[in-house]
């Protein structure tokens, strides 16, 4: 495996040479530099930055990355477990509460091991710094966790999350009123990574992370709904030679408020 070169000068917080050298490895699957960048839609320098320790990675886009190499997410932020994703097993359910990423496809960033979870335990569900607008949405700066929410293991697969994909994000607009209002905090399965019905989602649409109901049409395009018509939100549509900018990040399956 090639090893970074050492570089000096100030990096951020918590960077190991350990995380550079695996997302060395990881750029090392794909084709070239370029397609690597590509993929996480960054520039071939921003990926060098992040190798480096010189700026944060953008989360969803290592993900995007790793998704293309069949390397978990897990393994590359923590060095733990395996390092593909064809060898990492799901977690052990058998009943119908089966998440769809635990059937198929490969893991995220896995906070806990769920599979060694006593009855009644609670898992640390990460909350991310992104804000998820909804309204005419809100550039994503950044995908930083900044906190962790204690939620007992037994009531997220109740609801049909699978913890080990469940993600927060705060929400910042008014177009899904009432069903969101601003300041709300959205629950979202990331292993539901597509549509399955019309139903809400957090997605990554132009660089901007929204939340809104999705729907399939049957030529090709996606339509992108708030519940706020009151408002003057209008639906937008994503033509089919668009859709490599609309990237599911997950299905919202609960929300948080204050009162």
């Amino acid at each position: 495996m090639a090893r970074p070169r050492k570089e000096t000068g100030k990096r951020v917080p918590t960077f190991t040479d350990g995380f550079g050298e695996r997302m060395e490895s990881v750029i090392s699957r794909m084709a070239d530099q370029n397609q690597a960048a590509e993929i996480t839609g960054y520039s071939v320098d921003t990926l060098t930055n992040w190798k480096f320790g010189r700026s944060r990675p953008d989360f969803f886009a290592l993900a995007e990355l790793c998704r293309a190499a069949n390397v978990s997410v897990d393994w590359l932020a923590t060095g733990k477990g395996s390092e593909s994703t064809r060898d990492s097993s799901a977690i052990s359910s058998h009943g119908p509460g089966r998440t769809q990423q635990e059937q198929n496809g490969p893991p995220m960033l896995q906070i806990v091991d769920t599979e060694d979870l006593q009855e009644g335990a609670f898992v640390l569900i990460p909350r991310m710094e992104a804000r998820a607008s909804a309204g005419s949405g809100l550039i994503a700066q950044s995908e930083n966790v900044d906190a962790f929410v204690a939620f007992q293991d037994a009531y997220l697969r109740t609801m049909g999350v699978n913890p080990r994909f469940a993600r927060i994000l705060p929400v910042s607009g008014d177009s899904m009123h009432p069903t969101l209002t601003d300041q709300d905090q959205v629950l979202i399965d990331t292993s539901i990574d597509h549509v399955v019905d019309n139903a809400l989602y957090a997605v990554v649409y132009n660089e901007s992370v929204l939340v809104k109901r999705v729907q399939l049409m049957r030529d090709g395009s996606v339509i992108l709904s708030s519940d706020n018509k009151a408002a003057g939100y209008l639906d937008e549509r994503v033509e089919p030679h668009e859709l490599s900018n609309l990237h599911i990040v997950g299905r919202v399956k609960a929300h948080l408020r204050y009162m």
